[in-house]
């Protein structure tokens, strides 16, 4: 059997399965979360009940405890924030928040991958001055985060332990720089960058990963946006120009 899709469904369909991958995300670090908050405050009950918390030894425990329990509780908020924003639909309210924090909120949920969580070095070196995303083309947002699930996935199949994201903002544009340390990129996954486009995903077969590449890059070149790589054997850069719009246009 076969189904024929516009670009269109089948880039509504791609959204809709990563809010998949998403879930498993939002899934596996609340139940860290929750088995955290469960062991401190079951101690806690433990030594309220014993009737010895007014020595200065117990009392420094139970504050360290507290103060665990709180900021797990801040960790908990940030993710359900996070998550939200992810699902939501409303394109106004996304629109009118900054460049910069939606990188930050993206990078924070893909932690869900433990390699990237626990192994890569991340090094933001993000301005304070960059654009509102509604400036930007749109659901550039969309296709940059395909981008960075395929990126970590990629980190993790190459052993590499350093990932750098930097942005230069100009007068029209702003640049996206995402390098990789300590090691490169696949040529497959650069080629995928580089030359597919929707048409081959008629012909092959592609991972989940490579389909969110190639829709990324449709928007991307809707968008008018431009991608460019640089690659030797400790490094991989990959550039983005992205226009901004100015508030006349």
């Amino acid at each position: 059997m076969q189904i024929n899709l516009s670009d269109q469904e089948l880039i509504e369909l791609f959204r809709l399965a990563s809010f998949g991958k998403l879930i498993r995300g939002f899934t596996h670090n609340m139940n860290g979360l929750l088995q955290n908050l469960s062991m401190d405050i079951e101690m806690l009950i433990l030594t309220f009940a014993d009737g010895n918390h007014q020595d200065d030894h117990t009392s420094k425990g139970i504050c360290t405890r507290l103060k665990r329990l709180e900021e797990d509780f801040d960790r908990m908020n940030n993710l359900l924030k996070i998550s939200s924003d992810r699902v939501s639909q409303n394109e106004e309210f996304i629109e009118v928040q900054s460049l910069k924090d939606l990188i930050q909120k993206n990078l924070e949920f893909l932690k869900f991958n433990l390699y990237f969580k626990h192994n890569v070095e991340m090094k933001l070196k993000l301005q304070d001055n960059l654009p509102l995303v509604g400036s930007l083309p749109k659901n550039f947002m969309l296709a940059l985060s395909w981008l960075l699930e395929a990126l970590i996935e990629e980190l993790e199949d190459q052993k590499i332990h350093g990932l750098t994201i930097e942005t230069v903002s100009g007068k029209s544009s702003v640049k996206i720089i995402i390098s990789t340390m300590g090691g490169s990129l696949s040529e497959k996954f650069i080629h995928t960058l580089k030359h597919y486009t929707l048409e081959d995903l008629n012909q092959e077969d592609f991972r989940a990963n490579d389909i969110g590449i190639i829709l990324g890059m449709e928007l991307f070149e809707t968008g008018d946006i431009s991608v460019s790589t640089q690659q030797d054997q400790d490094a991989t850069n990959i550039i983005f120009t992205v226009p901004v719009k100015t508030k006349q246009e």
